[in-house]
């Protein structure tokens, strides 16, 4: 019997937003960099990643897995426990591949980005050209 090895869920989403980051920060002209699993003093936890543009600390990201969404009103059990840590943060991009939010302070800062369809099952076609447009906005203003 074959096994098969798929990760967690979140993990699935790693390559692909660091490709994404690079590919809009480069287009914006603010180059980003990912810093994986970046610890926050006195114990706020871990933040997937911290970004870097100009080698200056910019902010930090939070991946959920795929359909858990970006509404921290809507975190329950661990995600609002994590999410309570990371309100110290100024900002903050929570994202599951689906929903985008910037967070500065734990308030969110604009809309949340909601893609047309499931990057699970979609990939990059889960994003309608008005998403795109929505996520470039979110992104600029994050960066």
């Amino acid at each position: 019997m074959a096994q098969s090895e798929t990760g967690q869920p979140e993990e699935q989403l790693r390559a692909p937003f660091e490709t994404l980051l690079r590919q809009v920060s480069g287009t914006l002209g603010t180059p980003a960099e990912c810093v994986g699993e970046a610890s926050l003093p006195d114990s706020l936890g871990r933040p997937d990643y911290a970004v870097h543009v100009g080698g200056l600390l910019t902010g930090y990201v939070e991946l959920k897995a795929p359909n858990k969404g970006a509404n921290a009103l809507q975190f329950r059990g661990r995600d609002r426990t994590q999410f309570n840590r990371f309100c110290a943060i100024p900002n903050l991009l929570y994202t599951d591949g689906n929903e985008w939010a910037v967070y500065r302070g734990g308030e969110r800062a604009g809309s949340i980005v909601r893609l047309a369809g499931d990057v699970t099952k979609a990939g990059r076609q889960a994003a309608t050209p008005e998403d795109a447009t929505a996520l470039e906005r979110l992104l600029r203003d994050f960066l």
